[in-house]
């Protein structure tokens, strides 16, 4: 299991939530969502900061193709079929792939 927080905090339990890990992500804005599909993690948050992780990979790492704003993303879900959907404030909504399990890349479809 996987939570976010403030201050990029994002913790990881593999057992249950008997206990709990802290996990760096690289960043300092807080994060309101976090949603997997198959291995791949996505999680969002303040500035319109995306972040991805495959399981097993030792980082976080923010995503490519995204812009940094002053907004806020708040949703992200997982389709199922290794593709998400991120929504946030002002309207803001896009669809992240990832392509032949490689990094994911993000795609702008709607901004109000």
């Amino acid at each position: 299991g996987w939570v976010v927080g403030l201050n990029g905090t994002i913790w990881a339990t593999e057992d249950g939530a008997q206990s709990w890990q802290s996990v760096q992500s690289g960043n300092n804005a807080p994060l309101y969502g976090i949603a997997g599909v198959g291995d791949a993690l996505l999680a969002v948050g303040e500035n319109g900061a995306v972040l991805h992780h495959r399981l097993g990979d030792a980082a976080w790492a923010p995503l490519a193709g995204t812009t940094r704003s002053r907004g806020y993303l708040r949703g992200v879900a997982g389709l199922g079929d290794g593709s998400f959907v991120v929504a946030g404030g002002g309207g803001t909504l896009f669809a992240v792939t990832t392509p032949d399990g490689g990094a994911p890349t993000g795609q702008k479809t709607h901004n109000e």
